[in-house]
């Protein structure tokens, strides 16, 4: 009988052996887990920034270009009264020299401009 009872304990399990693979397999799906969200935190990132920043709405450039071409052209704000918009630019070189105290050289800047 005694042989018996070896070939029994031959038969169960090697608990030693059971835990070793169950902590091998926990830290390998949790390895794998954190890996498939670090995988898709960077692809969200990704598409959030082409979607945001890499194209501009039709309407934004339009709007755009439309203020930029209001701040870099002669037009005429109301024709009736003789109010014209002119370039930033020229604006800013015109204020300058007022706040310098040089006299405007209003015929000169006629002459400059290509506009109104």
């Amino acid at each position: 009988m005694p042989e018996r009872e070896m070939q029994t304990r031959h038969d169960d399990p090697a608990t030693g052996q059971t835990v070793a693979w169950g902590v091998v397999g926990a830290i390998l799906i949790f390895v794998l887990v954190v890996a498939l969200q670090a995988f898709f935190y960077a692809a969200e990132q990704s598409e959030t920034r082409s979607k945001t920043y890499g194209r501009q709405p039709e309407e934004l450039a339009g709007l755009r270009a439309e203020q930029q071409e209001k701040l870099t052209t002669y037009r005429w704000i109301d024709e009736k009264n003789g109010v014209a918009a002119i370039p930033i630019e020229r604006a800013m070189e015109i204020l300058a020299r007022e706040l310098r105290g040089q006299p405007r050289a209003e015929d000169g800047d006629r002459e400059e401009r290509d506009g109104p």
